[in-house]
């Protein structure tokens, strides 16, 4: 178990028990606040995304995802949620997005996203990359508008790493949507491995650009970063 205390945040391991809080956090700082939902349609409801959520419990089982809570109020304000990805054993969850063309259908928004993530996974193909068997994944970093500019991103991020040393895991990834995270992990000395820039990316599944008709922000490109332990 992770748990350290600073600047009246505390970081720990999340756990089972946290399940209800982490998924409204994913709901209200996630995908709601994406850039990549305005081409899509707008704000991702909890309804478009709730084939997130019996994955979360999942997530969760691998004991590697770090929540943020206000020491005070016990509020969660921030979580990078993690997997282990295990070349042998294959022990990274698949999302069922990927698996069912039934529910991609049901849930299109959703896929545009999860398909988004496969082609950053598989372009820049990390564990082969660096030649480790195992490596830790992160697949979502939020925090609370009310805590942004505290600093509690990259601390999410960096207590991922130490978990990681003391889990002798020889890699961390992230992968990132937006010019906030980036930054995090270029300055705690992540590679960035592969980049696509939103308006080029083409879904392979039927050839379109999804996200061409983005406005023009900071955000303007996807990118996966890694840290060699």
């Amino acid at each position: 178990m992770f748990f350290e205390k600073k600047d009246g945040i505390v970081y720990k391991t999340v756990t089972g028990n946290d399940y209800c809080q982490v998924a409204r956090l994913l709901c209200d700082s996630f995908y709601s606040a994406t850039p990549l939902s305005w081409p899509l349609g707008g704000p991702l409801a909890p309804a478009e995304v709730e084939t997130v959520f019996p994955q979360l419990s999942v997530i969760i089982s691998h004991r590697v995802s770090i929540l943020a809570f206000d020491a005070d109020t016990k509020e969660i304000v921030g979580v990078r949620l993690s997997v282990l990805s295990d070349r042998e054993s294959r022990c990274s969850p698949s999302d069922p997005l990927l698996d069912s063309a039934e529910l991609a259908a049901r849930y299109p928004k959703h896929s545009r996203l999860v398909q988004l993530e496969q082609h950053l996974d598989i372009q820049a193909d990390c564990l082969a990359r660096y030649r480790v068997s195992r490596a830790m994944i992160g697949r979502f970093l939020a925090v609370k508008e009310s805590h942004a500019n505290r600093g509690i991103g990259g601390r999410l991020v960096e207590s991922s790493v130490r978990l990681a040393k003391v889990l002798r895991i020889p890699l961390v990834i992230g992968t990132s949507h937006n010019v906030y995270s980036h930054r995090i992990y270029r300055s705690l000395g992540f590679d960035c491995i592969y980049s696509v820039q939103f308006r080029d990316y083409t879904d392979e599944l039927d050839g379109e650009k999804p996200f061409a008709a983005l406005e023009d922000t900071e955000h303007s490109e996807a990118a996966v970063f890694a840290y060699r332990l």
